[in-house]
């Protein structure tokens, strides 16, 4: 075989070997989310949390990179039951990963809370560049809800669930798969039982394009409404 003929084929299986990371390329993003009025969260969490304590972290989800982590699993289940998980339930569309941690100063009490998903989408542009403010977003009034446990103090451990919305009020995406929300609204909830002055820090982590490929993101709502790049921790 001639030099120029070795070159090319080498040239192909390069080429060959190129495509796949090319077209199926993503990187994982961390992110702590933002308040329902944009503004950003930071490593400190919420400090000080009680039982009557409900926060909500917005993940705008424009940079998703969409991720089937089982999609020859054929089952129509509308709901989880203690025996299942969203892996082996094909109609559910995978959000990403909470990471949370909870650390109760008051070493005699538990920490009962619930996790939910809302999914949104943006209504309204303010015109500002801003993406999320406080009534340009409208979420499902119904929820799906990732977790409800009750944790004991003095066991502060980095926790997670895996984010997916498929709530009763999403009826036909509970036999089919979907496309994802451009927001999801993450909502962690104390019940009554709770400890006081709880410190609650979080992580959301999900699959995006890579960065050099988000200038090239594009929005359903009309006007400079693409996300601003991730400040990525």
């Amino acid at each position: 075989m001639c030099e120029r003929a070795i070159k090319m084929k080498n040239l192909i299986i390069i080429i060959l070997l190129i495509i796949p990371f090319t077209l199926f390329g993503q990187q994982w993003n961390h992110t702590w989310g933002y308040t329902t009025a944009g503004v950003a969260y930071t490593q400190t969490g919420y400090q000080g949390a009680d039982s009557s304590t409900s926060i909500d972290i917005i993940i705008d989800l424009q940079d998703l990179y969409p991720m089937d982590w089982n999609p020859l699993v054929l089952e129509n289940q509308p709901s989880l039951d203690s025996s299942e998980t969203v892996y082996n339930v094909s109609a559910y569309t995978y959000l990403g990963t909470f990471w949370w941690m909870i650390d109760a100063e008051n070493a005699t009490d538990s920490t009962g809370h619930t996790i939910k998903a809302y999914p949104g989408f943006m209504t309204y542009y303010p015109g500002t560049g801003d993406r999320i403010s406080t009534s340009n977003i409208t979420f499902s009034t119904t929820a799906t809800t990732l977790l409800s446990e009750t944790a004991e103090v003095n066991d502060i451990q980095w926790r997670f669930v895996n984010v997916y919305v498929n709530s009763s009020a999403d009826a036909s995406s509970q036999t089919t798969k979907h496309g994802p929300p451009e927001f999801v609204k993450i909502n962690i909830a104390f019940q009554t039982m709770a400890a006081d002055s709880m410190n609650v820090y979080w992580d959301d982590v999900y699959p995006a394009v890579y960065q050099r490929e988000q200038s090239n993101r594009s929005t359903t709502n009309s006007g400079n409404a693409k996300k601003a790049p991730e400040t990525l921790h």
